[in-house]
Formats: structure tokens, sequence, C-alpha cells
């Protein structure tokens, strides 16, 4: 019994002294590439090919992880959008899930730009989602699908909301750990000159505002969280790249920055990411640790069990 007790300690010790695997997910533009990304360093862990369907070719337009599966969405000229799940364990394309129309203001068509996975009091899931302003609209949509009644066709949860009228939405995301929902875009007239992200409650009214001023002259386009950090998504012009940028959301200080290598192709269309898993590795080594302990105590209570019936 004290080889077990002291194999549960030691599991206990591994498993909260190892490392955790926090990732991030963000989509490109050229060719729909998922890429996967470590939050500590920016490296590209692994990248998956893009959603399996010849009849639906736009670019992804936003990305949602709920730390299970992984949401990529989709939007045509025409108002039809997508989502596409995606399990990153498995490495499959789950079957489509069809999006009420993305129409604002009585019929007009907008694109999807960003999404997250909201989790309200009573345990429904919800599908958040943001539309930037047509050229002719000033103000930027929020959308509320029903994510409880997937698979099929995600229906409004409610009617669609005006996010203020200054502000450009061009992603979103919310933080697992707090609820927090977050938009990403900028302020007009400017938007490159003025990026922004703004915090809204689940029904799209507006609750805070952090101008990023050191950002200037990048478009924002996604936004991820991992265990209260921020990390956002930029197109810098500047530089021609893809970056992803972590922030302090109190003060909006640059905290790190990581450019993606210039081999993933495509201008950077969405990013998520947020879930906290420990590694594979450290449970398989803390099991087979225990295992051997077991192995060894029931060894000892043997022999020692044939010992006294010898005497």
């Amino acid at each position: 019994m004290r080889y077990f007790v002291h194999g549960l300690l030691g599991f206990w010790v591994v498993c909260c002294a190892s490392p955790c695997n926090a990732d991030l997910f963000a989509t490109l533009a050229r060719d729909g590439m998922l890429l996967r990304i470590d939050t500590n360093t920016g490296d590209v862990l692994r990248h998956y090919s893009s959603p399996p369907d010849p009849d639906f070719t736009s670019s992804p337009a936003g990305v949602a992880y709920d730390g299970d599966l992984v949401y990529v969405g989709r939007s045509t000229p025409d108002g039809l959008a997508r989502v596409w799940p995606f399990d990153p364990v498995e490495k499959d394309w789950l079957p489509s899930l069809e999006l009420d129309p993305i129409t604002v203001h009585g019929g007009t068509i907008a694109r999807l730009d960003g999404m997250g996975v909201y989790t309200d009091g009573d345990g429904l899931r919800h599908l958040l989602a943001v539309s930037r302003s047509p050229q002719e609209i000033p103000t930027s949509t929020f959308f509320d699908y029903d994510l409880s009644l997937a698979p099929g066709m995600l229906h409004w949860s409610a009617a669609p909301v005006e996010l203020p009228i200054d502000f450009v939405a061009l992603g979103m995301d919310v933080d697992p750990a707090t609820g927090e929902i977050w938009v990403s875009g900028g302020l007009t007239p400017s938007v490159l000159g003025n990026p922004a992200l703004i915090r809204v409650d689940p029904f799209g009214a507006e609750i805070d505002r952090l101008l990023l001023p050191e950002l200037a002259g990048a478009t924002l386009r996604g936004l991820a969280f991992d265990d209260g950090r921020m990390f956002v998504g930029i197109r810098n012009a500047v530089a021609s790249a893809n970056q992803i940028v972590e922030v302090d959301r109190n003060s909006g200080e640059i905290l790190n920055t990581f450019t993606l290598p210039s081999e993933f192709e495509g201008i950077l269309t969405g990013l998520t990411g947020g879930a906290v898993v420990p590694e594979p590795a450290t449970w398989a080594i803390a099991f087979t640790a225990i295992a051997g302990l077991w192995v060894r105590a029931s060894s000892v209570r043997s022999r020692t069990v044939t010992a006294r019936r010898s005497s």
C-alpha cells in the first residue's frame, strides 16, 4: 500500500509540474490552410488542409475553438455562410453547418469576419460572430447562433445587433476562462490608423474598449486567449507578414510578437485558441510509473505472504 500511495503522490507531482500544451489556431486566405501554433514560441506545430468542399471555395472568414473542435467559417458574396468543425486530435473535418444568411439592415449582404464560442449561464453553447460593415453602411454587426442545435443548420438565437458606429469589426473570440467577449478591428475614419479592441456583453453591447496605437498600420484579424493571456492576429502591411501579438488587456501594452514563417502564404484571416490540455506524454509516463509501483507492491505482498506460509 505504501508503494501505491507514493505512486499517487508522484503522479500528482508530475502532472502539476509538467508543462501544458496551449495552442493557437490560425486560418490563411490563399488556400484556406489551418495552422496550429505554439503560444510560447510562435512555432507552427502543424498545418492542415482546407475544408474538403469544392463547391464552397471562398476564403476563410473567422475561426473559433471550444476546447474540443475548431470551427472554420466561410461566406460567399451572396450571403451564404458555413462553418466546418475540425477535430485537431483525429485530424478530421466534420460535416459543415449552414448558418442563417449574413444579412444586415433589412437584407443587405454582409460577410462573416470573426467567430467565438460562448457558453451561457444555462450551459447552452452559442456561436457568436461579427461582420464588418459594407461600404455603404457605417456599422458592423454582432450575430448570435444557437450551437446546441447542430448538426445541420445554425439559426439565430437572437436578432443581429449593431456594434458601435465608430468601430469596424474584423475578428473576435471568447476567453474560455472568464467568458469575456472581445472584438478586434479599428476605429473610423482610418481603421488601419486606429487599431482597437472592444469588449462586449453576450448581447453585443459595448462594455469597454482598448486602443492599440503601437499596432497602427496593421490589420487586426483575430483574437485568441490562453490562460489569461490575450493574443491578436494581425497582417503587418509594412513587413508583408502575418504576426501574432500578445497584448496586455488592461494597458494595451505589446508583450510579445511572433512572425509566422513566410512559407505559409496568404493573409491571416482568423485566430483562436485557449484550451489548456496536459501533454499526453506526461500522463503516459505517470501512468506507467504507477503501474510499475503497483506491480512492485503486489510482488512484495506476494513474497511476504509466501514467506509467512513457509514459516
